[in-house]
């Protein structure tokens, strides 16, 4: 009795899906691969869908047709009418994405299986083959299988690995000992004594800015972000709360440091309408991207941002926030879905190697406390939100509270640092221009004392 180690109806429904379904297309791209697909006709038609994923997130049989005439397939598929037989007569938006990939990938490591094992058996009856090096063969082709990197451990640190690293701690005492600032090894948040407290924002970290409701954290997100598009760093920032034009308004008037008031009420001088266009231009400078779509799942983020990391080159993503985020997965609860979102963002951040910095909303607990200062225990249906962040950040600002204390100043608390200290790092915030902006460097003249 001979086994069928695939499923061709299984091949048709999930292709078929990804034709009619951004979710499923997103999901596809990310999860499957050509040679895990067994018939023929469906892997030229993926190759297809991912020459299509470069470009537009929307799948259409009219570009679907475009890119394999491009790719020089679509004969091979019987033209037009070949192609719409294959993907016709599918069920619509099924939410088993899931479980087709399951399936599809559980063949393929199947037929990888017995591909090795025959091989394996032929390579046996070689008997001028050393058994050692049979073993070795034979173990590392069934490793490949299950590892998706190819079976590979790793890097072997060496020799000029440890000279790299030797060199960086050499440049960075010299610039010590020299009064030469620091240079830091992530990406810099433009805040002077944070980056120096935590060394800017490293690849592959999960960050989270955390505060409750109208404490600042778009705000303070928003002017790490310009920060870094000022410093060359192309970034992506998904806002789910709030529309293009109001995310548009901030970054006016935090980077030209025209009132909001004033751009609300029309009251501009031509100076100030000149001066924001030009400063705002020459800051952004294209490398903002900006998505205010609201109800995107979590899979089509993470497929725009594979997407935007190939294009743009991007160097860190931001999301505003997490508990406007929902999942391809349905939960019992609430918590456990959040938890898998943060650990997909980390997963994420590892696998573009830059940083992904999501906002996150406090529960009532710290305004009831004395002093108000947010712990991590504050953080909404976490989960294991703090256990996935590398870097959680928390916002305190008095004057919300009583606007006589301490007008005009904030704390970015660092409430979890992986990689080093926690601490408090003060700032100022302008509220008529929401920005955070650093303390100016004290300096004392000598001839006073």
């Amino acid at each position: 009795m001979t086994t069928e180690l695939f499923s061709l109806a299984c091949e048709k429904e999930f292709i078929s899906g990804m034709m009619q379904n951004p979710n499923y297309f997103c999901y596809g791209i990310e999860n499957l691969t050509e040679k895990e697909l067994y018939f023929s006709e469906y892997r030229i038609l993926f190759t297809g869908f991912k020459e299509m994923y470069k470009d537009d997130m929307n799948p259409t049989l009219e570009k679907l047709i475009i890119k394999l005439k491009a790719l020089g397939s679509l004969e091979a598929l019987g033209g037009i009418q070949g192609v719409v037989a294959l993907i016709s007569d599918s069920r619509q938006c099924k939410e088993d994405a899931e479980d087709y990939v399951k399936i599809i990938k559980d063949f393929s490591a199947r037929r990888d299986i017995i591909a090795a094992s025959e091989k394996a058996k032929l390579e046996a009856y070689r008997l001028e083959t050393p058994i050692q090096e049979l073993l070795t063969t034979t173990r590392d082709s069934f490793y490949k299988i299950s590892d998706p990197d190819n079976g590979s451990l790793g890097i072997e640190v060496r020799e000029h690995h440890i000279e790299k690293g030797d060199s960086i701690l050499r440049e960075r005492q010299r610039r010590f000992l020299a009064g030469e600032p620091i240079v830091n090894p992530g990406l810099e948040t433009g805040f002077r004594d944070l980056d120096k407290m935590v060394g800017g924002l490293k690849g592959g970290n999960l960050v989270i800015i955390t505060a409750r409701t109208g404490v600042g954290k778009t705000s303070l997100a928003l002017n790490m972000a310009t920060n870094m598009t000022r410093a060359g760093n192309p970034i992506y920032f998904f806002s789910m709360e709030m529309s293009e034009a109001e995310v548009l308004e901030r970054i006016n008037t935090s980077v030209s440091g025209v009132p909001v008031k004033k751009l609300r009420d029309g009251t501009l001088t031509i100076e100030e309408r000149e001066k924001i266009f030009s400063i705002v231009a020459k800051t952004t400078n294209g490398k903002f991207i900006l998505s205010d779509r609201t109800g995107i799942k979590l899979s089509e983020i993470i497929s725009r941002c594979i997407r935007a990391k190939e294009q743009h080159n991007i160097s860190a993503v931001f999301i505003d926030y997490l508990q406007l985020l929902y999942g391809d997965d349905k939960f019992a609860l609430r918590q456990l879905e959040l938890s898998d979102i943060t650990r997909r963002l980390k997963i994420l951040a590892k696998k573009l190697g830059i940083p992904v910095i999501c906002l996150a909303q406090l529960n009532r607990k710290a305004e009831e406390r004395p002093g108000h200062r947010p712990e991590l225990s504050d953080l909404r249906e976490s989960g294991s939100i703090e256990q996935d962040a590398d870097l959680v950040f928390g916002i305190l600002r008095k004057d919300v509270y009583d606007k006589f204390d301490k007008p005009g100043e904030a704390t970015i608390i660092v409430m979890k640092n992986r990689s080093g200290p926690t601490c408090d790092v003060n700032v100022l915030f302008d509220g008529e221009t929401s920005l955070f902006k650093d303390r100016p460097v004290q300096t004392f003249d000598v001839g006073k004392f």
